[in-house]
């Protein structure tokens, strides 16, 4: 049996070495691409229409989730698009993505479906990222302080 897994990082620029791999994911695996990891999979591109373009009809052929990740990250799995509304430029450092990563696989080991878990791991990781703008400046903030953040954003979407 095979599981949706997140990719992200490292595995995204071995995947972008060896494309024929990209057909041996499982199915609904989730690729999360920042723009230059995103062109190096799927070629250049000269704007962010284009990619979401891309993004959609490659998610839909290679039957995966593609959250390109940027400002207003678009997710889709190729039949449904979306643009994430929380998240802010102090998200732009090292760690970030791995956190996001970390979000997204902890809903997967929980049993949510996949895109939902796409939709909802960038929706809470941005949340986190607008509250810590509560008391930080986008450049002084840390991831960890975002992760310190998860159990308000958490709340805050409970309220």
């Amino acid at each position: 049996m095979k599981i949706p897994t997140v990719f992200d990082a490292d595995a995204l620029n071995i995947l972008a070495k060896n494309q024929h791999e990209l057909l041996n994911l499982p199915q609904k695996s989730i690729l999360t691409p920042h723009v230059k990891e995103f062109d190096r999979l799927f070629g250049k591109h000269d704007s962010e229409s284009e990619r979401r373009i891309t993004a959609s009809t490659k998610a839909k052929e290679l039957h995966l989730i593609i959250i390109l990740k940027g400002h207003k990250s678009f997710i889709t799995d190729g039949e449904k698009s979306f643009e994430n509304t929380t998240g802010n430029s102090g998200l732009a450092k090292g760690g970030s993505g791995d956190a996001l990563t970390g979000i997204i696989t902890a809903f997967l080991a929980q049993g949510y479906e996949p895109l939902n878990a796409a939709l909802l791991g960038v929706y809470i990781h941005g949340l986190a990222a607008d509250i810590t703008l509560e008391t930080q400046s986008p450049e002084s903030m840390l991831i960890t302080d975002v992760i310190d953040n998860l159990g308000r954003a958490f709340k805050k979407i409970q309220n």
